[in-house]
């Protein structure tokens, strides 16, 4: 975050490349794609679920869901992150 925050003082972050390789320059060589993926990916998700509220959201979804549904009834939930 204070990586972030001293790039955008230099200048506006204006692509998802920039973000990304300000990202992988702060981490340190043992995390650079450990998991095979790019290091900013976990980074862009938790900004993107921080920014469309989506935990709020699905709180909200989940509440109205048990509110609506029949004693007898059934609710599926899929989710493609661990939070």
């Amino acid at each position: 975050a204070r990586a972030i925050v001293r790039a955008r003082k230099q200048n506006p972050i204006t692509t998802t490349r920039q973000l990304a390789e300000i990202i992988e320059q702060t981490l340190p060589q043992r995390f650079k794609r450990m998991s095979g993926k790019h290091p900013a990916t976990r980074v862009s998700q938790a900004l993107r679920i921080a920014v469309n509220s989506e935990l709020e959201a699905l709180e909200f979804a989940l509440q109205a869901a048990i509110s609506s549904i029949d004693s007898s009834g059934r609710i599926v939930v899929m989710s493609y992150h661990s939070l």
